[in-house]
Protein backbone atom coordinates (compact mmCIF):
# COMPACT_ATOMS: atom_id res chain seq x y z
CA UNK A 1 0.00 0.00 0.00
CA UNK A 2 1.60 3.44 1.07
CA UNK A 3 5.34 2.36 1.15
CA UNK A 4 5.30 1.05 -2.39
CA UNK A 5 4.98 4.27 -3.80
CA UNK A 6 8.18 5.32 -5.37
CA UNK A 7 8.94 8.77 -7.40
CA UNK A 8 9.45 8.73 -10.87
CA UNK A 9 12.67 10.25 -11.18
CA UNK A 10 15.14 9.36 -8.41
CA UNK A 11 16.38 13.03 -8.20
CA UNK A 12 13.07 13.67 -6.61
CA UNK A 13 11.43 13.51 -2.91
CA UNK A 14 8.44 11.50 -1.41
CA UNK A 15 8.17 11.37 2.02
CA UNK A 16 5.38 9.61 3.42
CA UNK A 17 3.58 9.83 7.22
CA UNK A 18 0.82 7.71 8.14
CA UNK A 19 -1.32 8.37 5.14
CA UNK A 20 0.30 11.89 4.06
CA UNK A 21 2.55 12.29 1.08
CA UNK A 22 4.79 14.79 0.71
CA UNK A 23 6.32 15.32 -2.49
CA UNK A 24 9.73 17.18 -3.42
CA UNK A 25 10.69 18.35 -6.59
CA UNK A 26 13.38 20.07 -7.94
CA UNK A 27 12.48 22.65 -11.03
CA UNK A 28 14.94 23.99 -13.29
CA UNK A 29 14.48 25.81 -16.42
CA UNK A 30 15.17 23.70 -18.50
CA UNK A 31 13.06 20.56 -16.49
CA UNK A 32 9.55 20.93 -14.36
CA UNK A 33 8.78 17.29 -13.22
CA UNK A 34 5.99 18.17 -10.95
CA UNK A 35 3.12 17.65 -13.58
CA UNK A 36 4.79 13.82 -13.86
CA UNK A 37 5.25 12.86 -10.32
CA UNK A 38 1.78 14.49 -9.70
CA UNK A 39 0.06 11.85 -12.00
CA UNK A 40 2.13 8.88 -10.59
CA UNK A 41 0.82 9.87 -7.10
CA UNK A 42 -2.77 9.82 -8.45
CA UNK A 43 -2.22 7.03 -10.76
CA UNK A 44 -1.39 5.00 -7.82
CA UNK A 45 -3.95 5.78 -5.44
CA UNK A 46 -6.68 4.67 -8.40
CA UNK A 47 -4.21 1.18 -8.43
CA UNK A 48 -4.87 1.16 -4.55
CA UNK A 49 -8.43 2.17 -4.62
CA UNK A 50 -7.42 5.07 -2.65
CA UNK A 51 -9.00 8.53 -3.04
CA UNK A 52 -7.02 12.11 -2.88
CA UNK A 53 -8.18 14.43 -0.90
CA UNK A 54 -7.98 17.77 -3.14
CA UNK A 55 -9.37 20.15 -0.38
CA UNK A 56 -6.15 18.80 2.14
CA UNK A 57 -3.51 18.89 -1.29
CA UNK A 58 -1.67 21.86 -1.92
CA UNK A 59 1.20 23.13 -3.59
CA UNK A 60 4.11 25.54 -2.26
CA UNK A 61 7.04 26.74 -4.44
CA UNK A 62 10.06 26.95 -2.53
CA UNK A 63 12.15 30.06 -4.35
CA UNK A 64 13.49 32.44 -1.52
CA UNK A 65 14.21 35.77 -3.46
CA UNK A 66 14.06 34.54 -6.84
CA UNK A 67 12.84 36.89 -8.86
CA UNK A 68 12.24 34.45 -12.06
CA UNK A 69 8.68 33.49 -13.13
CA UNK A 70 6.85 30.91 -11.15
CA UNK A 71 5.92 27.40 -12.99
CA UNK A 72 2.57 26.84 -14.21
CA UNK A 73 0.31 25.58 -11.23
CA UNK A 74 -0.93 22.52 -11.37
CA UNK A 75 -4.70 21.16 -12.26
CA UNK A 76 -6.65 21.09 -9.55
CA UNK A 77 -4.44 21.73 -6.69
CA UNK A 78 -4.19 25.04 -5.07
CA UNK A 79 -0.87 27.30 -4.78
CA UNK A 80 0.18 28.77 -1.17
CA UNK A 81 2.56 30.53 -0.06
CA UNK A 82 3.21 28.31 3.21
CA UNK A 83 2.01 24.86 4.34
CA UNK A 84 2.02 23.13 7.75
CA UNK A 85 3.98 20.19 7.86
CA UNK A 86 3.64 17.61 11.24
CA UNK A 87 3.15 20.95 13.15
CA UNK A 88 5.33 23.46 11.50
CA UNK A 89 4.76 26.05 9.57
CA UNK A 90 7.24 26.34 6.34
CA UNK A 91 6.82 29.72 4.11
CA UNK A 92 8.25 29.88 0.57
CA UNK A 93 10.86 31.50 1.34
CA UNK A 94 12.84 29.06 3.42
CA UNK A 95 14.78 31.50 5.53
CA UNK A 96 11.57 32.86 6.17
CA UNK A 97 9.82 31.39 9.83
CA UNK A 98 7.84 34.42 11.01
CA UNK A 99 4.32 32.57 10.73
CA UNK A 100 5.36 29.22 12.84
CA UNK A 101 7.30 31.70 15.28
CA UNK A 102 3.91 33.86 15.69
CA UNK A 103 2.04 30.71 15.98
CA UNK A 104 4.20 29.03 18.73
CA UNK A 105 4.13 31.83 21.28
CA UNK A 106 0.82 32.74 20.33
CA UNK A 107 -0.50 29.23 21.00
CA UNK A 108 1.80 28.94 23.99
CA UNK A 109 0.73 32.53 25.63
CA UNK A 110 -2.92 31.39 25.23
CA UNK A 111 -2.93 27.93 26.63
CA UNK A 112 -0.88 28.91 29.52
CA UNK A 113 -3.50 31.73 30.47
CA UNK A 114 -6.48 29.84 29.62
CA UNK A 115 -5.99 26.42 30.93
CA UNK A 116 -9.09 25.60 33.44
CA UNK A 117 -10.70 28.59 32.33
CA UNK A 118 -13.87 26.87 32.72
CA UNK A 119 -13.23 26.82 36.60
CA UNK A 120 -11.82 29.77 37.48
CA UNK A 121 -13.56 31.64 34.81
CA UNK A 122 -16.33 32.09 37.57
CA UNK A 123 -13.80 35.10 39.48
CA UNK A 124 -14.81 38.62 39.21
CA UNK A 125 -13.79 40.92 36.26
CA UNK A 126 -12.87 43.44 37.77
CA UNK A 127 -10.82 42.25 40.76
CA UNK A 128 -9.01 38.92 38.60
CA UNK A 129 -10.23 39.00 34.70
CA UNK A 130 -9.51 41.92 33.99
CA UNK A 131 -5.85 41.66 35.34
CA UNK A 132 -5.36 38.41 32.07
CA UNK A 133 -7.38 41.21 29.71
CA UNK A 134 -4.38 44.10 30.73
CA UNK A 135 -2.04 41.05 29.76
CA UNK A 136 -3.78 39.89 26.65
CA UNK A 137 -3.99 43.33 25.69
CA UNK A 138 0.18 44.33 26.76
CA UNK A 139 1.13 40.43 24.50
CA UNK A 140 -1.11 41.73 21.13
CA UNK A 141 0.65 45.41 21.29
CA UNK A 142 4.00 43.77 21.54
CA UNK A 143 3.86 41.17 19.26
CA UNK A 144 3.45 38.02 20.86
CA UNK A 145 -0.19 37.76 20.03
CA UNK A 146 -1.11 37.29 16.23
CA UNK A 147 -4.38 38.96 16.92
CA UNK A 148 -6.39 40.87 19.92
CA UNK A 149 -8.45 38.66 21.95
CA UNK A 150 -10.46 39.43 25.23
CA UNK A 151 -10.78 37.11 28.20
CA UNK A 152 -14.42 37.35 28.48
CA UNK A 153 -15.11 35.87 24.37
CA UNK A 154 -12.57 33.07 25.49
CA UNK A 155 -14.33 32.09 28.44
CA UNK A 156 -18.05 32.24 26.42
CA UNK A 157 -16.02 29.90 23.43
CA UNK A 158 -14.93 27.46 25.69
CA UNK A 159 -18.04 27.31 28.02
CA UNK A 160 -19.69 26.54 24.62
CA UNK A 161 -17.53 23.76 23.50
CA UNK A 162 -17.35 21.79 26.84
CA UNK A 163 -21.22 22.68 27.32
CA UNK A 164 -21.54 21.15 24.14
CA UNK A 165 -19.55 18.04 24.55
CA UNK A 166 -21.29 17.31 28.10
CA UNK A 167 -25.22 18.21 26.90
CA UNK A 168 -24.40 15.96 23.82
CA UNK A 169 -22.96 12.95 25.29
CA UNK A 170 -25.13 10.76 27.51
CA UNK A 171 -21.90 9.30 29.24
CA UNK A 172 -20.02 12.22 30.22
CA UNK A 173 -18.42 12.60 33.28
CA UNK A 174 -19.94 15.73 34.21
CA UNK A 175 -23.70 14.73 32.82
CA UNK A 176 -24.24 14.70 36.96
CA UNK A 177 -23.76 18.59 37.29
CA UNK A 178 -26.91 19.31 35.18
CA UNK A 179 -30.08 20.26 36.44
CA UNK A 180 -33.87 18.25 35.91
CA UNK A 181 -35.07 18.64 32.37
CA UNK A 182 -37.84 21.31 32.24
CA UNK A 183 -41.95 19.88 32.44
CA UNK A 184 -43.25 22.68 31.03
CA UNK A 185 -42.19 24.19 28.10
CA UNK A 186 -42.65 27.94 28.93
CA UNK A 187 -40.35 29.50 26.06
CA UNK A 188 -38.11 28.55 23.95
CA UNK A 189 -34.93 27.88 25.25
CA UNK A 190 -31.26 27.02 23.88
CA UNK A 191 -31.14 24.07 25.99
CA UNK A 192 -33.84 22.02 28.02
CA UNK A 193 -32.85 21.96 31.71
CA UNK A 194 -34.65 24.36 34.86
CA UNK A 195 -32.82 27.23 35.69
CA UNK A 196 -31.58 26.85 39.34
CA UNK A 197 -32.55 29.39 41.94
CA UNK A 198 -29.57 31.83 42.44
CA UNK A 199 -29.20 34.11 45.31
CA UNK A 200 -25.47 35.26 44.09
CA UNK A 201 -23.55 36.44 41.43
CA UNK A 202 -20.95 34.53 42.37
CA UNK A 203 -22.84 31.25 42.14
CA UNK A 204 -24.44 32.31 39.12
CA UNK A 205 -21.00 32.40 37.71
CA UNK A 206 -20.09 28.79 38.04
CA UNK A 207 -19.46 26.68 35.17
CA UNK A 208 -22.89 24.89 34.83
CA UNK A 209 -24.81 28.10 35.97
CA UNK A 210 -23.03 30.14 33.87
CA UNK A 211 -23.64 27.60 30.76
CA UNK A 212 -27.75 27.55 31.78
CA UNK A 213 -28.10 31.06 31.89
CA UNK A 214 -25.90 32.27 28.60
CA UNK A 215 -27.21 29.38 26.74
CA UNK A 216 -30.77 30.06 26.91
Amino acid sequence: MINDIRPVQASNLIVKFADDINLGIKVTDDSDASYMETNNIINWAETNRMKLNYKKTWEMVIRGKITRPLPAPLPMIVRKSWLKILGVTFQENPSMWDMHLDELINDLILSILVFGIEVWGCASYSKYLSQVDQLLKRAYKYGYLMYQVSIVDILNNKDRDLWEKITTDPNHALQVLLPPSRQLELRNRGHEYELPRVRTERFKRVFVNRCLFNFT
